[in-house]
């Protein structure tokens, strides 16, 4: 037997051993401890670098064999047609990185134009994340903003009216209660 042989029958067991390792698991219904999942995970990592360090010494000798036979220009095409795809793929890549880039600018771009602040406008603005953009504006969006009144120094509400004044169909439980969170804000 030769090396490449014995290469690909070590590749062969690995990966026998990976898929009885996988259809053990599925066979067995109770539950595992993290320790175990953890131990599992990381048997499973192994075998597979074990396999791919197996595939890539096969392809190797599988070249030198070539080179060997005299078919440096087959070994060469081969190889030309791999960078190629490996351009497209980078290709592609790039292309679903800028659009993922200018969508998630677009939508914070419109959760920022929401706010009616400038300050807040600017404090959104030098947030990281568009998750992060989007929870301040719905924060600050969403709540009622009691602000007071500069000339009676009373609380007005969005509509203009108190935030302490009753409002129809509400009883008077529910009005104090209303009334007392608004003083603890």
């Amino acid at each position: 037997m030769t090396d490449v042989e014995k290469q690909a029958a070590e590749a062969a067991a690995a990966k026998a051993e990976a898929d009885a390792v996988a259809e053990k698991e599925k066979q067995q219904s109770k539950t595992y401890s993290e320790k175990d999942f953890k131990d599992v995970v990381q048997q499973r990592q192994e075998l597979k670098a074990k396999l791919a360090a197996i595939e890539d010494a096969q392809k190797k000798a599988d070249e030198e064999k070539k080179i060997g036979d005299g078919k440096i220009n087959e070994v060469l095409k081969q190889r030309e047609i791999e960078l190629e795809t490996i351009k497209k793929q980078l290709e592609e890549a790039d292309k679903k990185a800028k659009a993922f880039e200018e969508q998630q600018g677009k939508i914070r771009e419109q959760a920022i134009s929401q706010l009616t602040d400038d300050k807040l406008k600017a404090l959104a603005s030098k947030l990281p994340g568009v998750d992060d953009v989007l929870e301040f504006v719905k924060i600050h969006t969403e709540s009622k903003v009691t602000t007071f009144d500069d000339k009676t120094k009373k609380a007005v509400g969005k509509d203009g009216e108190s935030p302490f004044k009753k409002l129809p169909n509400e009883s008077f439980n529910q009005w104090q209660d209303r009334v007392a969170a608004l003083k603890m804000k």
